[in-house]
């Protein structure tokens, strides 16, 4: 049966009742097709032939990216229709809860989704004998199966063609599985390993030898020294320690030599840093992006030494309690490309940074210094400002308006304690299978 709002629609639509709705013609069907969730999208098919007309060509368009909410109470039979119809022209599939019918829709999206690039499987209690599956979608390359902590890496090393592989909080992954899995996947640029915490060395090793294409890596740091990362390609690392590893010191002894290409590093952590490793971070020419929140060292004297990262454009140092306005000036002087500082729970940042900063942004144009993005973005909740404080800096709403700075209060949906976002892995936890369809990711904010 169609929704009763579909009906009003369409009689709002065409001023039509009763039998004539059937006589719409099927571009405005398609129309209408737009506007309904799976579900209902489903049952519109189903009605009767025109509208199953209608239905097949909505699919043609609708569904190149899909994102599998609100489907757990369709029937077998209503998601064969679904994924016959939309399957073929398919390339992105979300799910980011778990799925009572998982099982069955992986064999739908195996058998029909043949153009299928990418898929989002986010805390969705994937197991073994789920992804023993995947293999068979030969176009795929982006796999995002976070959280999912019932699979091992057994039978990923299928998965020859991917470019992406995420298995952040899949806390089973074993090594010997991971190995067999990047003997295969060659041509991997991304990869994300954050608490997968049962890899020892060998699985490393076997990363830095047949990974050679890896571009971007985010990984637990491991109790072991993992020297052989230092060499791969690295655009991008993200480094998790929790327990203070002194692998993190073994590897960021060798980035300014082995690194140059390196354009982010963020070392999430609590107080892991030390001056000895503010040195060595300093000394990596090519960052555009360092994050380096909550850790004591990083004060005035640590962005004294950042002043050298001729390059960089972003900074998050949120929760670095020691750093105050004279650190954030000077860093803004050295580094002309810097548009956009995370300071949030910086105690000692006033609203004279502001004021200060707008001054410094107005003799840059007037210098023709003209390097920097606009506007330069400070992420300043839980300072010493608030947003009544800003009426008193001179000139704050005509550099607004000019789009010359940009002051953000809203604190950050993205958790920077360790660097990974809480949808990544941990889902809403009260939900049942059937629940999820009410779960909605959030972007993160990269900064």
């Amino acid at each position: 049966m169609l929704p009763a709002r579909l009906y009003k629609y369409i009689e709002n639509s065409n001023g039509t009742t009763g039998a004539k709705r059937l006589a719409l013609n099927e571009k405005c069907l398609t129309k209408i097709c737009g506007y309904l969730n799976i579900p209902d999208h489903v049952n519109f098919g189903l009605a009767c032939e025109s509208f199953r007309r209608a239905y097949v060509k909505s699919c043609m368009t609708k569904f190149e990216i899909c994102a599998l909410n609100h489907i757990s109470k369709l029937t077998i039979k209503e998601l064969v229709f679904f994924f016959e119809a939309a399957g073929p022209y398919i390339k992105h599939i979300e799910r980011h809860a778990p799925l009572s019918k998982l099982d069955i829709v992986i064999d739908l999206i195996v058998t029909y989704c043949k153009q299928l690039r990418s898929l989002t499987l986010r805390n969705c209690n994937l197991c073994d004998e789920m992804v023993r599956k995947l293999p068979r979608l030969k176009r795929i390359d982006t796999l995002i199966l976070c959280g999912n902590q019932r699979i091992t890496g057994r039978y990923l090393y299928g998965l020859t063609y991917l470019k992406e592989l995420n298995l952040c909080g899949c806390s089973n992954i074993t090594t010997s599985q991971i190995v067999e899995a990047f003997k295969t996947c060659t041509v991997l640029k991304i990869l994300d390993i954050r608490e997968c915490t049962e890899l020892h060395a060998e699985a490393f090793i076997a990363m830095a030898k047949y990974c050679e294409q890896l571009e971007v890596l985010k990984m637990s740091c491991p109790p072991m020294r993992f020297d052989c990362i230092g060499f791969l390609p690295l655009k991008e690392l993200v480094l998790l320690d929790r327990n203070r590893r002194p692998s993190t010191t073994h590897l960021l002894e060798q980035l300014p030599y082995s690194g140059k290409q390196l354009e982010v590093l963020e070392i999430h952590s609590e107080n892991s840093l030390n001056h000895k490793h503010i040195s060595m971070i300093k000394e990596i020419a090519s960052l555009k992006m360092l994050a380096v929140p909550n850790n004591e060292a990083v004060n005035d004297d640590a962005l004294d030494k950042f002043c050298q990262l001729t390059h960089l454009e972003k900074i998050n140092i949120r929760g670095c309690c020691h750093v105050t306005n004279n650190g954030i000036l000077k860093l803004l002087r050295f580094c002309t490309q810097l548009h956009c500082i995370n300071i949030q729970f910086c105690r000692l940042i006033t609203h004279r940074l502001v004021s200060d900063v707008i001054s410094f942004l107005n003799e840059e144009i007037e210098n023709k210094n003209l390097e920097r993005k606009k506007p330069l973005v400070l992420l300043v909740n839980s300072t010493l400002m608030d947003a009544n404080d800003l009426s008193m800096c001179v000139g704050y709403e005509t550099a607004v308006r000019e789009s010359l700075i940009k002051v953000i209060f809203d604190i950050s949906t993205f958790d920077l304690v360790d660097g990974v976002a809480a949808y990544h892995y941990m889902g809403r936890l009260h939900h049942s299978s059937d629940e999820g369809d009410d779960y909605e990711d959030e972007n993160a904010n990269p900064m």
